[in-house]
């Protein structure tokens, strides 16, 4: 739970009540972290660069909003920080499928994919960034499309569009 009196102590400075607001908040970051990136392990370096920014943020005053809007810039921060590592391992695995596979010649099969959870953490990694992040928000961290739509700067529209169109990209992957 974070508390207003956190939230004005930590903007002037005070590193204890940025500290509550970091205990307060840590597992949903790291839920919506683990989800948005689909690795635990990234995860929990994105969580921790999440706070930085915010910590930073707060320091330099870019926080200007109210006590209950802070979650929902939090999880603004947490969203673009995973986006980032998304794009960050996106292209080190290019990068290193590129020096391992230089002419592209092998396409083998990866058999992990026959785990139906498997397969569906892979679909749900094959939407676009925009569609995992308010998909993982609305459906499984369950954040109103008002909540979303904050979280991640955009219209209310635009949530339900991206949601929408994540349910049909899964529901077109499983379908016989």
């Amino acid at each position: 739970m974070l508390e207003s009196h956190d939230v004005q102590r930590a903007i002037d400075g005070d590193p204890q009540a940025f500290e509550r607001i970091v205990r307060g908040s840590f597992a949903r970051a790291l839920r919506i972290a683990a989800r948005v990136c689909a690795h635990e392990a990234d995860a929990h370096d994105v969580v921790q660069e999440a706070f930085t920014r915010a910590f930073v943020a707060l320091r330099e005053g870019r926080f200007r909003g109210a006590q209950p809007q802070l979650q929902a810039w939090l999880d603004r921060i947490v969203v673009r920080a995973a986006l980032d590592a998304l794009r960050q391992r996106k292209r080190r695995e290019r990068r290193i499928e590129a020096a391992a596979d230089p002419e592209g010649l092998s396409h083998s099969p990866d058999p992990a994919h026959a785990i139906d959870a498997r397969r569906a953490l892979d679909a749900v990694q094959q939407l676009s960034a925009e569609q995992r992040a308010a998909w993982v928000l609305r459906e499984l961290e369950g954040l109103t499309i008002r909540e979303a739509a904050e979280a991640l700067e955009c219209s209310d529209g635009a949530i339900e569009q991206r949601v929408l169109r994540a349910w049909a990209a899964l529901r077109r992957r499983f379908s016989p």
